[in-house]
C-alpha cells in the first residue's frame, strides 16, 4: 500500500513538472514573440504615447516612420523627420535614425524620463523659392550628434557634426528654457506674400548666392558654439572658427585663412561682436596683401544703445594695390 502511494506521488510529480516545462516553454516563446514583433513591426501604442509626449514636454515633436526596439541599441525611430511636413518653406531635418536613450533606473521606480536622443546620418534643407518656378536649397548632410536633456529645461548639444558647403562642421552649445524654441517665429511656417517672412527668404536666396561662389581647394574646417536661453534670443552668444588652406570668394582669394568672429549677449556689456581674420596672403580687386590681420570690434553706446561703435585694425606685411605699395603696414578707424 505505502509502495503504490509512494508511485503514484511521483507520478504526480511528474505530469506537474511536464506542465510545469510546457509553461515555461510558452512563456519563453511568447517574450521571444514579443521581442521579434516590437524589434521587426515597432513598439505598440500603450508604450509610444507616453514616450511621445515625454519627447513634447522637453519641446521636441517626433515624426518618424517606424519606432522599434533594436537588440544592441534600444529604442530607435527611423526615418524621422522635424519640421512643418505641411509646408515647402520651411526648415527640415530629416534622419534615418534617432536613438532614443531612456533612464532605465527611473523607469524601474515606473517613471518614463528620456536622457538623450543620438542623431544619426541626418540632412538638414532650407528651400528658397525662386523666380521661374526654380528652387534652391540650403542644406547640410550627414549629420551625427547626441542631444541631451539636462534638469531644469536645459538642452547640451555634444559633438554635432555635419557637411556644409563642402566643409566639415563641429558645433557644441547649451540651452536653457529650451521647449520655448518651439516658439521662435523664424522657424515657424514662412509665407509666400511680402512679410517679414517673405524678406527671410530673400536674405537666405542671398546666402544661398555667395555660397554657391566660395570655392575652397580642400574642405575647411568651421567651429561653431552658441549658449543661450531660449526664452530670450538677445541672451545668445556665439563663437565661430573657420580654417581654411585657401578660398576663393566673391570678395577676393585667401590663402591659410583662419576667420574667428564672436557675438555676445546683450545686456552684458556694450560689446556687440569681435571679427577678426588672418591669412598668409590675400587678392582682392583691390590689392594684394601678405601677412593680413584684420580685426573689427563692435560696441554699442552705453548713453544710445540703439547705436554702435565699430573699430577696425587692418595689419600686414606688405600691401600692394594699383595706386601705392607699403610694407609693415598698420591702418586704424573708428
Amino acid at each position: 500500500m505505502a509502495e503504490r502511494q509512494k508511485r503514484r506521488f511521483w507520478r504526480v510529480c511528474r505530469i506537474y513538472f511536464r506542465r510545469f516545462r510546457i509553461c515555461v516553454w510558452v512563456l519563453i516563446l511568447c517574450i521571444l514573440a514579443s521581442l521579434i514583433y516590437v524589434n521587426q513591426v515597432g513598439l505598440p501604442g500603450f508604450i509610444k504615447r507616453p514616450l511621445l509626449e515625454t519627447l513634447r514636454e522637453r519641446g521636441v515633436e517626433l515624426q518618424f516612420a517606424r519606432l522599434r526596439l533594436s537588440w544592441y541599441r534600444g529604442i530607435v525611430a527611423e526615418e524621422v523627420k522635424f519640421g512643418p511636413t505641411a509646408e515647402k518653406f520651411g526648415p527640415h531635418l530629416k534622419l534615418a535614425q534617432v536613438r532614443v536613450q531612456v533612464n532605465w533606473r527611473a523607469l524601474a521606480r515606473l517613471r518614463l524620463q528620456v536622457d538623450s536622443l543620438e542623431l544619426n546620418r541626418g540632412r538638414f534643407s532650407w528651400p528658397i523659392p525662386g523666380t521661374n518656378t526654380l528652387w534652391r536649397e540650403i542644406s547640410a548632410d550627414d549629420i551625427q550628434t547626441e542631444l541631451r536633456f539636462l534638469p531644469n529645461d536645459e538642452w547640451s548639444l555634444d559633438n554635432f557634426r555635419a557637411v556644409f558647403a563642402g566643409g566639415k562642421i563641429q558645433l557644441s552649445g547649451n540651452v536653457t528654457n529650451a521647449s520655448k524654441v518651439r516658439d521662435w517665429k523664424f522657424l515657424q511656417t514662412a509665407a509666400t506674400t511680402p512679410s517679414p517672412a517673405g524678406a527671410l527668404q530673400e536674405r537666405l536666396g542671398k546666402l544661398a548666392d555667395i555660397i554657391d561662389q566660395i570655392h575652397f581647394s580642400a574642405p575647411p574646417e568651421l567651429r561653431l558654439h552658441v549658449s543661450g536661453d531660449a526664452a530670450d534670443l538677445q541672451s545668445f552668444q556665439m563663437r565661430i572658427m573657420l580654417n581654411t588652406p585657401s578660398a576663393e570668394t566673391p570678395w577676393g582669394n585667401v590663402s591659410q585663412g583662419r576667420f574667428v568672429a564672436r557675438l555676445f549677449p546683450a545686456g552684458t556689456n556694450q560689446t556687440w561682436g569681435e571679427i577678426n581674420l588672418e591669412a598668409a596672403d590675400a587678392q582682392t580687386r583691390w590689392g594684394v596683401s601678405t601677412n593680413l590681420h584684420f580685426v573689427v570690434n563692435i560696441v554699442s553706446l552705453e548713453k544710445q544703445p540703439d547705436l554702435v561703435s565699430a573699430r577696425l585694425v587692418l595689419s600686414a606685411d606688405i600691401i600692394q594695390s594699383k595706386w601705392a605699395m607699403a610694407s609693415a603696414a598698420r591702418f586704424t578707424a573708428d
